[in-house]
């Protein structure tokens, strides 16, 4: 995957003509999705735009069981909403894996509600 430089987009054009995008049945990345690095010895294209490259860093500082979307964008300093975008543009080049939040059953929030009602 060729990356364009300065628009930190994929190229999605080969031989001149428009490929088009993968699509795949995957939930978009959310601020809640922990967030790892695929393969640890593998390296980055040359092209890969420098602040998916810092974040890319943040994600191998986490060590092997990842961090939060949100916390790597307050460790690479960089507004959440950018983030999420370098990190779905980063799965998709499976440099990095993503594990959605698990849900929380709404039963549970309820009581826990009325409980602090009741306080």
């Amino acid at each position: 995957m060729r990356w364009e430089t300065g628009s930190g987009l994929p190229n999605r054009c080969a031989m001149g003509s428009y490929v088009g995008r993968r699509r795949r049945r995957r939930p978009p990345v959310t601020e809640l999705h922990r967030v790892r690095v695929r393969d640890p010895g593998r390296p980055l294209p040359d092209d890969l735009p420098r602040p998916a490259a810092v974040l890319y860093a943040s994600c191998l500082r986490a060590g092997p069981d990842g961090a939060r979307v949100r916390d790597l964008a307050a460790d690479v300093g960089l507004p959440l909403g950018t983030v999420v975008v370098l990190v779905g543009l980063l799965r998709e080049a499976a440099l990095v894996a993503d594990v959605p939040p698990v849900r929380v059953d709404r039963d549970l929030l309820e009581r826990v509600l009325a409980g602090l009602y009741r306080l």
